[in-house]
């Protein structure tokens, strides 16, 4: 270290034997306002004097990010907007926010390229916020990673969020004269009472946060193109984990029963079957066997051989060849139309369900029964949350 090392103005006072001043590189000073004494009996020793390092400041760094809002063991959600915290550092950040605003920020979709946000986070106090909203070209990924750094991005600065797994809904309401594709009018004049239905299970499920994909298909006279329909919607959208309804009512309830079956080992996690009926063929061509791979179903099902509008009358008899009137829309039952008990080929648990109440017909037992059946698909609804 290259300078003098000054003593001024000071007295040093010792009761040690002896007192070693020393340098390197550089004058020794003693000064005094009179004169330097040395005592005969003291030695004063010159040698070499080590400098002292100078104190590096270490570079600062990430230690820890946090998602402030996310729930535990709840994953982030698709349209939501969430908080991520860079909330440690390998120091303290100097005053000012000057190292602060160098934060970066990053993700990684599954394990996928690591890639930067371009605008930077918020400094509040002697954390970096950074919020960051889940879009929907996410809807078929699995996991979430975000990272904060000033060098380069790293694990142990970084929280992974799960992307919550989808609910498919898939509907079918009654009647065969529709051309199998999917649709978007839920009016009862256009759906029958699937309609409504439809409309409540979907709002119950956006309204508690989850994600949705969803249809509501028109049954065929021929049933392949209606169960091709929803088979490619779940082909399309189906990521392991996501959870599965099927709804089917009247002619829909069979459609609803074959695509069950024929998605083969993709978990169905609740079936529900209203009325299903084959109308003219008096139950004949109905699948009543559950396959192996639906978890839980419920069949609804009422014995008046009822036919006509949704608000046809009851018939007394329990014989499915009496019928009233019949039309083609979404809530229309032809003659002979009722539903049957339903069994289970192994693994499904199977409930049926027979609902009787005042009035009760094929074309209102959606209606009259919409309690009960929708009650049903909310419970289920409810254990994706807390299993």
């Amino acid at each position: 270290m290259a300078g003098n090392i000054l003593k001024t103005g000071k007295v040093i006072t010792k009761t040690a034997e002896k007192i070693t001043m020393s340098a390197q590189n550089g004058d020794l000073l003693l000064n005094a306002t009179k004169k330097i004494k040395y005592a005969t009996q003291k030695e004063l020793v010159y040698g070499s004097y080590i400098a002292p390092k100078p104190q590096q400041t270490k570079n600062l760094l990430v230690t820890k990010v946090i998602c402030s809002d996310c729930e535990k063991d709840q994953g982030v959600q698709i349209g939501k907007t969430y908080t991520f915290k860079a909330t440690q550092f390998s120091r303290k950040p100097k005053a000012g926010g000057h190292e602060l605003k160098n934060v970066k920020w990053a993700y990684q979709i599954d394990n996928g390229e690591i890639q930067e946000f371009k605008k930077p986070g918020r400094i509040i106090g002697n954390s970096v916020v950074k919020k960051i909203e889940i879009p929907e070209s996410l809807w078929d990924n699995k996991s979430l990673r975000v990272y904060a750094y000033l060098q380069n991005p790293g694990k142990k600065a970084s929280v992974e969020c799960l992307i919550t797994n989808k609910v498919l809904v898939v509907f079918y309401h009654g009647g065969p004269m529709g051309d199998g594709e999917t649709k978007t009018d839920t009016s009862i004049e256009s759906s029958g009472y699937t309609g409504p239905a439809y409309e409540r299970t979907v709002e119950f499920i956006k309204n508690k946060g989850m994600n949705l994909r969803s249809v509501l298909i028109a049954p065929a006279a021929v049933q392949y193109f209606g169960v091709k329909t929803g088979k490619d919607f779940i082909f399309e959208n189906y990521n392991e984990g996501d959870k599965i309804i099927i709804y089917g009512y009247s002619y829909g309830g069979d459609n609803a029963v074959n695509l069950a079956e024929s998605i083969g080992d993709i978990p169905v996690d609740l079936l529900i079957i209203v009325d299903s009926s084959d109308g003219l063929g008096r139950g004949l061509t109905v699948d009543t066997s559950i396959s192996d791979n639906v978890k839980l179903a419920y069949n609804f099902y009422q014995t008046a051989a009822s036919g006509g509008f949704s608000r046809s009358k009851s018939s007394d008899s329990d014989n499915p060849n009496t019928s009233e009137n019949s039309s083609s829309d979404g809530s229309s039952n032809s003659m002979g139309s009722r539903g049957f008990p339903h069994s289970t080929e192994g693994k499904a648990k199977v409930h049926n369900i027979r609902l009787t109440a005042e009035k009760m017909s094929h074309g209102e037992i959606q209606n009259l029964g919409k309690d009960n059946i929708q009650r049903r698909i909310n419970e289920r609804i409810e254990t994706y949350i807390c299993p």
